[in-house]
């Protein structure tokens, strides 16, 4: 059962309960309400809002508007937030869950809008601040390439929320790599994914990553052990001759006619 509990110096209530953790252990819960013990006088909009979401109708609202709400009010008030806080970890929703379902209700009890960036917004802001942190121009470059096929991919999605995209969708992108890319490309595009959304974790943004246990392709061997390869079709050929310059188009041809497609 929740409950509220006071701290010195301070004039919010603050709201208790117990939570299980993965190991198995409770633990206890404290979050401040942003819900003052003796409320100023007056209602102001937010607080208005937090009323109305609460329960409270709109004629109480109105008789309150002018003298304020009162402590057993406010406490009444604190005591919802916090039975809502305790519901909400009983269901075992993520923190992305319920920062999502709290930044939606017209009520915010933190304070503060609780946003989760989009996944455009934040893979454009890490990439962007690779230079700064001394990476080299050649891992910038494949950080923006796998950017690119990871918003082919998702389309309209890359505008949504990070915490929208599931392992199911990531699981799907591995596997429409696999369908054009070799193994190892494969592996170096999901895995840089993966590192953005994990860099995400790291700052609290997310819980976790959402590419996490999806299974990776592995390299098919010969019976010799060695990796098999195969040379590229004529249509390969003709996709990468439509994507060359002048210049690099008789490199290509020049490489095939003198020397072949040197699998080894």
């Amino acid at each position: 059962m929740a409950f509220l509990r006071e701290r010195k110096k301070s004039p919010y209530w603050y709201a208790c309960f117990n939570v299980q953790e993965p190991s198995g252990r409770w633990k206890q819960v404290s979050k401040c309400t942003k819900i003052r013990k003796e409320p100023i006088a007056g209602l102001s909009e937010r607080e208005e809002g937090r009323l109305l979401a609460a329960g409270m109708e709109e004629e109480k609202i109105k008789e309150l508007r002018e003298v304020g709400m009162s402590a057993a009010e406010a406490r009444k008030l604190a005591q919802k937030v916090a039975d809502a806080w305790e519901s909400a970890m009983k269901k075992s929703w993520t923190v992305t869950h319920i920062r999502r379902v709290m930044s939606d209700l017209t009520f915010d009890v933190a304070g503060d809008d609780l946003v989760v960036p989009s996944v455009r917004g934040w893979f454009e802001e890490y990439i962007s601040g690779l230079s700064r942190r001394g990476k080299a121009m050649a891992t910038v470059r494949n950080y923006r390439n796998a950017r690119e096929r990871f918003f082919a991919f998702l389309g309209e999605r890359a505008d949504w929320p990070m915490d929208r995209i599931t392992p199911k969708m990531m699981n799907d992108f591995m596997m429409d790599l696999a369908g054009m890319y070799a193994v190892r490309t494969v592996k170096k595009e999901f895995q840089i994914v993966c590192g953005i959304f994990n860099a995400a974790v790291r700052l609290g943004l997310l819980d976790r990553c959402p590419g996490q246990g999806v299974e990776l392709p592995r390299d098919k061997k010969t019976d010799s052990g060695r990796i098999a390869r195969r040379g590229f079709t004529l249509e390969e050929l003709r996709k990468v001759l439509e994507r060359c310059d002048e210049e690099w188009r008789s490199m290509v041809l020049c490489s095939l006619y003198l020397g072949g497609q040197r699998l080894g």
